[in-house]
């Protein structure tokens, strides 16, 4: 009879490798304060770098930009969105809120729509009491939505001050960033090692431009589609709502959901309808998915070659760890995790479970992984 053994040395991997990553959850959680940042920085910078590369591939007429006047066109240009975008959101909020007593009207209409025998079937025989809880809920909703406008306001000092912090690790990136190439020159001696730093990095790169380059262009198409529909039905800060629509796209799974329930609660406040509220939400939705599920996949096909699973599981782990920055940062930090583990044996099985066909970098085709 053959006797079942345990491959000690194995065993002590699969031990120190849990070890040091609960290690690093932990550093994660009490250190986001410092790691966000830094993190969204290195985000920051890799996007300028980026669209540098785009104005600077570009030949207008036989001319060519050099490289560094492209950086300070690309650095202007994400300056100028995003200032135009926060002035954008500032004025659209104020106009809700002058016209928030218009939309308490229509949606205490749309709750009286509702008929009485509804109402009976949810709550029972406290169904006479419904139009005087409409009014405190009313009330409450928008006393609440005071109060919320009035701590983000009160938190924006912080706010200032964080992007402050991302924006001067950003500059000093940018002055370094000739320096890397020397710096791997030296760390690595060996030119082997030296050789296999360099091809993640290449990898990293490469997989991190396809998925923010894909994802981009899908968020556009989904953003300009959906802002026809509001516009056809003439909602309010359409243009808002499409910028977060573009915006949540990048969450996997969950983000195109939330891009929804936005204009869905406009359409509700503004017409007090349910069949204007259901035809927009219904639309948007259809567009959601013709995008998400037809258009994406044949853009993304299996270049980044993550299980869906597995893009569900780091969105709910990153979530958990970072919050919202998290679950933008899910899919991302994934690949990297993925490229990183199948350069190595010991950890080369765990990328293989990361990926989608069980094919990843480092393990060719024709040798799958036993």
């Amino acid at each position: 009879m053959e006797t079942f053994r345990i491959d000690t040395s194995r065993a002590g991997y699969i031990s120190s490798f849990l070890i040091i990553a609960a290690l690093i959850v932990v550093v994660m959680i009490k250190g986001s304060t410092i790691i966000i940042p830094i993190v969204l920085a290195i985000g920051i910078w890799f996007m300028i770098n980026n669209i540098t590369d785009l104005i600077h591939r570009q030949r207008i007429f036989g001319f060519q930009l050099p490289r560094f006047l492209s950086m300070l066109l690309g650095i202007l240009i994400i300056t100028m969105l995003i200032m135009r975008t926060t002035r954008l959101f500032i004025n659209q909020l104020i106009l809700f809120l002058d016209d928030l007593p218009e939309y308490q009207t229509n949606l205490g209409l749309l709750l009286e729509s509702i008929p009485p025998a509804v109402w009976r079937i949810v709550v029972g025989n406290e169904a006479e009491m419904v139009p005087k809880g409409i009014d405190i809920l009313l009330n409450y909703g928008a006393d609440f939505f005071s109060q919320y406008l009035t701590t983000l306001a009160a938190n924006m000092a912080a706010i200032v001050g964080q992007l402050l912090i991302v924006l001067v690790y950003v500059i000093f990136l940018l002055l370094e960033q000739y320096t890397f190439g020397e710096k791997i020159r030296h760390m690595f001696a060996n030119g082997e090692q030296r050789n296999e730093v360099k091809a993640i990095l290449a990898s990293i790169q490469e997989q991190i431009q396809t998925y923010i380059s894909v994802k981009t262009l899908v968020s556009i198409l989904t953003a300009a589609v959906s802002f026809g529909i509001m516009a056809l039905f003439d909602l309010n800060h359409a243009v808002v709502w499409a910028i977060l629509i573009f915006i949540l796209n990048f969450i996997p799974n969950i983000g195109s959901v939330i891009a929804v329930i936005f204009p869905v609660l406009m359409a509700i406040l503004q017409f007090g309808k349910w069949g204007t509220v259901l035809t927009i939400f219904a639309t948007l939705t259809i567009v959601q998915m013709v995008v998400g599920n037809f258009v994406e996949p044949r853009l993304m096909g299996n270049r980044l070659n993550i299980s869906p699973f597995v893009v569900l599981v780091s969105l709910a782990v990153f979530g958990a760890i970072w919050g919202v920055i998290g679950m933008f940062l899910s899919v991302p930090l994934t690949v990297i995790l993925m490229i990183i583990f199948s350069h190595f044996d010991t950890t080369r099985p765990i990328a293989v479970l990361l990926s989608g066909d069980a094919h990843v970098y480092g393990i060719e085709p024709h040798e799958p992984y036993e």
